[in-house]
Formats: structure tokens, sequence, C-alpha cells
């Protein structure tokens, strides 16, 4: 049987590969692994939840590893279900936290921002496409247009949002 400190050094190893120094999805991580990256703006809602559900059980997983953690903190190590209602719930009981969202195997990466600003779907071309149903187009008019440049941000908070979207999408959503 694991021993906690044992998910815990694992989880830890996770978060070191998968973050940059700067705690953003590395970029090198995601070209090794050809995967594509892309931010979507707010929280997972109901329906990106069903979504991240069927484009999880196309890689054939029915659980995933939970990851959440704060800033340097000892991160919380969980098996999910995968559902509609346990992704929502997990997302949910770790609002105010990094939360990471993988398969045993590594065939995709969930990732959602602290501050609930953004999340990332990284993996295959396929998954991505599953996970978030529609074009690069109209996923870059929702990130801006109903998130990003909402009067409410501040200059600075529209200046990180475009830039995350830079970091991961960049040249790829000209149009």
């Amino acid at each position: 049987m694991e021993k906690e400190s044992d998910r815990v050094e694992l989880a830890q190893q996770a978060i070191d590969k998968w973050l940059d120094s700067s705690g953003f999805v590395s970029i090198e991580v995601l070209r090794q692994k050809q995967w594509l990256a892309l931010p979507v703006p707010d929280i997972l809602n109901p329906m990106e939840a069903e979504w991240l559900v069927d484009a999880i059980h196309i890689q054939g997983a029915r659980e995933v590893v939970g990851i959440a953690f704060e800033y340097e903190g000892k991160p919380d190590v969980a098996t999910i279900q995968v559902s509609q209602d346990s992704l929502l719930a997990y997302n949910g009981s770790n609002s105010w936290r990094f939360v990471m969202l993988t398969s045993t195997d590594e065939t995709f990466l969930y990732y959602k921002d602290e501050a609930n600003r953004y999340y990332l779907l990284c993996g295959s071309e396929e998954f991505v496409s599953h996970a978030y149903r529609c074009t690069l187009k109209t996923a870059k008019t929702m990130y801006f247009e109903e998130w990003a440049y909402l009067d409410h941000h501040s200059e600075e908070e529209k200046r990180f949002l475009t830039e995350v979207w830079n970091r991961y999408v960049g040249e790829k959503s000209a149009g």
C-alpha cells in the first residue's frame, strides 16, 4: 500500500516536471510531448466539464490523479473518478489553489490557475479538440472578448491574460 509521503513525493515530482521556474506549464515539456495547450477563460463550467470527461474517457481513463497545491506548498494528492460532478467538485474544493489533473500514464494535463483566471487543456490535438469543442478562432474569441478584455479586469490583469494566451497559442491563433 502506498504511503502518503510517497504520494506527496510523486505529486511534487509531477509539479517539478510540468511547471517551469515561473510557475507556468512548461513550454519545453509540451514540445517534448508534441502537445498543444489551450488556455480557457475563467473556471471550468458544467458544459466544459462534460467535454473534459468525454475527452478523458477517449484517452481510456476512468480515474485521474488530482494534485492541488499552493505556491511552494505541500501538494495534496487524490484519485478522482472521471465524471462531470467529481471534476467540478474537485475544482471547487480547491478553488484557491493550483490544480493539475492527469492520467497515470500522462496522456493529457489539465492545469488550473490558483486565482481561477484560466485553465489549460494540454494534450494531443485529438484530446484538446474533444475537451474544448470549438475552432481555435472561437476559442480565442471566448478567451478575449468574453473574459480577458472585460471591463472589470485591470490593465495588468488584461496584460497577464494576453501573455498566457500568447505563451501557449501565440502565432497559431492569427485570424
